[in-house]
């Protein structure tokens, strides 16, 4: 604390001394009319560089990590590596924010975007990464003013369709797994018992548990993060 009240009146009287060469002042105290040649404009430039270098400035704070929305990233450039890293980082902030906006967890909307299209925009039958159906895009969100083809708004719509699901089944003695399994049945209309439901779950367990390195092998031996043998889907 000595040391930093040292510095900063030594820089003020760096200051001081600088604006009075600049300003011209002779030892009578009288002014002087011409204007500050090049060389007083460079002492206070100097005095006031000095000054400010001696003043201690606090170090940045590093932004917080969302560890949920890093292993999302991860997951989708390790399916999409062609993508590339601005792809798996949008389409990853998409799904934290709007599954936290709608009261999901991130990883029920990562596991739902990878059964559903493994994260690809372009995939068919139906709309975009959430597969969206047009019918159920028309009937729920047809006043919305958001866009389907839009992938912010497309990731957005799923994760809401996905809550609605949610919060329409009400808890049972099946616990939180038959709350999912309504849900996700619901959401792609094959019923809670279909095999599309298990993959959700085992992708969801995978994506919970899982690496870059055990995805990656999972995929190479099943052919899918969802398989559970060689070209089982």
């Amino acid at each position: 604390m000595r040391r930093r009240l040292v510095s900063l009146s030594v820089a003020t009287l760096l200051c001081a001394c600088a604006w009075s060469i600049v300003a011209g002042k002779s030892r009578s105290g009288a002014r002087i009319a011409a204007p500050p040649s090049r060389v007083h404009q460079t002492v206070l430039h100097n005095a006031v560089f000095y000054a400010s270098a001696a003043v201690p400035r606090r170090a940045a704070v590093p932004a917080p990590v969302d560890k949920d929305e890093t292993k999302i990233t991860a997951l989708i450039a390790t399916l999409r590596p062609k993508k590339g890293p601005e792809f798996a980082r949008a389409v990853a902030s998409h799904i934290v924010h709007s599954a936290r906006e709608n009261g999901l967890s991130p990883y029920v909307v990562s596991a739902t975007a990878v059964v559903e299209s493994e994260f690809d925009m372009t995939a068919g039958p139906c709309i975009g990464v959430m597969q969206l159906h047009p019918a159920t895009v028309s009937e729920v969100y047809g006043r919305s003013g958001r866009d389907v083809h839009s992938l912010r708004d497309n990731i957005w719509m799923g994760a809401n369709y996905l809550a609605r699901n949610y919060r329409a089944t009400l808890p049972s003695r099946g616990g939180e797994e038959d709350r999912m399994r309504i849900m996700w049945g619901r959401y792609n209309g094959a019923g809670p018992r279909s095999v599309y439901v298990s993959r959700a779950l085992r992708v969801l367990r995978r994506i919970k548990t899982g690496t870059p390195s055990t995805w990656k092998q999972k995929i190479r031996k099943t052919g899918s993060l969802w398989g559970v043998r060689a070209n089982h889907r």
